[in-house]
């Protein structure tokens, strides 16, 4: 086909689901590649192709100074980590992690892993030996900072992007994809936030603050909880990276897959979206059947995907989840205040859920405080920092979907999501904040308009808010019933994928020339090249094998 078209290109890698990941040598504009894309898909050798597009973290600008941490400290948690409080009145919007804490002390605990797909691992105090050796899937050298693509190596090389690099090779970084920035640490953030342990029980946490999991770990409490998936560099993480990093982390077999993951995640936490939805129309029902079809393999191996639904409009429909929080079989979660109004910076979802995620504009309101990392380079040291963003609602859920395997690992990806988008009596959420109950707040979230300081239903914030408490003692019931149990071993292969609009082959037709093919606005498009025999397209093929 390429010859035929007269177009140059450079294969980057084979990559899941049969495709070639292939860059056009200079970068374009999104609305070029949906062009070029579409005359990709009119050539009669081309099954799919998609915009290999950059996805985005949802977190917003936080201060990175460190807070005045009480003195001294009476216990080994930071008073100041309202989050991981019990519900009261003023923190109507939280978690309730102490009590979930409280429901698990004395229990029987299963190891769990719990895979971070972000920009990668950084110690942090606390984290010392809570990690498990991860993989890097970031496949452009240039962003990932660490002189190369593909590697064993997921450490957070520092996402910062100086106008000076950008100076030097405009065409890597257009201006509506990345600007200039400072390393946000969001992995080791995120990381942190879910296995860093007190001093209790790690002397070597000099910051007072902890995560949510620290009963949690393989062997004991405080041995390897987190995988770290590296799918993000200096400008956002690639489709495809993110896709590959999501079929690795629970252990889903795939064509070019680098090495075997030898800890399978149960739960994948994902603080990344991108624009449109999984249903997909026109140009964008590629990428939707990709994203359906990864996040089946996943289901399918026994693996709950939680992700954020983003901050800000990304998707047709203001205020509506990002993808992949918007698909079906995703657990998404969504922003609220402390006392339980919509943060005004989140996604509106009508599935999932909603908890607190930090937010200054409202009463009495806060970012949250958290175990992180600051600063750049060699002067970049860990600390407690603030953060506010549906990047950190998503790690609550996946949190208290980990508590509850730790309880009963058989629990399968179905039940946790129906008791985590459950209000009733023995679901894992409450109802939202009723209308009228804040003082000075009256307005309610109106569906498809971002709104802030407003009152949550159904149809703007998810079925509830997080509760930890009860999400566990469904889990701890379930077990005092018929025991827990360890969950079934699978094999999954992500097959080769051909689209609903395929499985009834068009006539062939003779290719249509035309110019040389240009720039690929976010890099690359991945596109299953299938190399058609004299009888037509290839229904019966086998996987390549791994190219690493």
């Amino acid at each position: 086909m390429a010859q035929r078209r007269q177009v140059s290109l450079l294969e980057r890698k084979a990559t899941a689901f049969g495709a070639h990941v292939v860059n056009p040598r200079r970068l374009m504009t999104r609305a070029e590649a949906e062009r070029e894309a579409a005359r990709w898909r009119a050539d009669p050798d081309v099954e799919w192709v998609i915009v290999n597009e950059r996805v985005t973290a949802a977190a917003l600008p936080t201060p990175h100074t460190a807070p005045v941490l009480a003195s001294p400290l009476t216990d080994t948690f930071a008073p100041q980590q309202w989050w991981l409080a019990r519900p009261t009145s003023g923190l109507e919007g939280v978690a309730n992690v102490r009590g979930a804490w409280d429901q698990l002390a004395g229990r029987a605990l299963y190891p769990v892993v719990v895979a971070v797909l972000d920009s990668g691992r950084r110690d942090i105090p606390g984290l010392t030996g809570r990690w498990f050796a991860g993989y890097d899937f970031v496949s452009e050298a240039a962003y990932a900072k660490d002189g190369d693509g593909l590697d064993a190596d997921p450490r957070d090389e520092g996402d910062q992007l100086t106008s000076l690099e950008i100076a030097r090779d405009p065409p890597l970084y257009p201006a509506e994809v990345c600007g200039a920035h400072g390393s946000t640490w969001h992995g080791p953030t995120i990381a942190g936030m879910l296995g860093a342990m007190p001093r209790a029980l790690d002397s070597g946490n000099t910051l007072g603050v902890v995560g949510m999991l620290p009963q949690l770990g393989q062997g004991r409490a405080g041995g390897p909880l987190v995988l770290p998936v590296r799918v993000s560099g200096s400008c956002g993480a690639s489709v495809m990276d993110v896709i590959e990093g999501l079929l690795w982390a629970a252990g889903v077999r795939y064509q070019g897959e680098p090495l075997v993951n030898p800890a399978p995640a149960r739960v994948i936490n994902l603080s990344f979206g991108g624009a449109g939805s999984c249903t997909g129309a026109n140009s964008d029902r590629d990428a939707a059947w990709l994203y359906r079809q990864a996040i089946a393999a996943v289901r399918s191996k026994g693996a709950l995907i939680v992700a954020s639904a983003g901050n800000g409009d990304f998707v047709t429909g203001a205020g509506a989840a990002s993808r992949p929080a918007n698909c079906a079989g995703v657990l998404a979660v969504t922003g609220l205040s402390k006392r339980g109004l919509k943060a005004h910076y989140a996604n509106q979802t009508t599935s999932g859920l909603a908890v607190a995620s930090g937010e200054r504009t409202g009463i009495n309101d806060d970012y949250l405080l958290l175990p992180g990392y600051s600063g750049e380079g060699s002067s970049a040291t860990p600390g407690a920092v603030y953060a506010a963003g549906t990047s950190f609602a998503a790690p609550m859920a996946a949190g208290v979907a980990a508590m509850m395997l730790a309880l009963d690992p058989s629990i399968t990806v179905d039940e946790l999501q129906a008791v985590l988008t459950d209000p009733g009596p023995t679901g894992g959420l409450r109802p939202h904040v009723a209308t009228g109950s804040v003082p000075g707040f009256s307005a309610v979230c109106s569906a498809g308009q971002p709104q802030q300081n407003c009152y949550c239903d159904t149809t703007t914030c998810g079925s509830g808010v997080l509760d930890a408490e009860k999400a566990v003692l469904w889990a701890a019931g379930r077990v005092d019933a018929v025991g827990a149990r360890e969950a079934p071993e699978t094999t999954v292969t992500a097959s080769w994928f051909v689209p609903p609009r395929l499985q009834t082959p068009p006539p062939r037709t003779g290719g249509s020339g035309g110019g040389a093919m240009t720039a690929g606005w976010s890099l690359a498009w991945a596109a299953l090249l299938a190399l058609a025999a004299s009888t037509g397209r290839r229904s019966q093929r086998q996987a390549a094998k791994p190219r690493f």
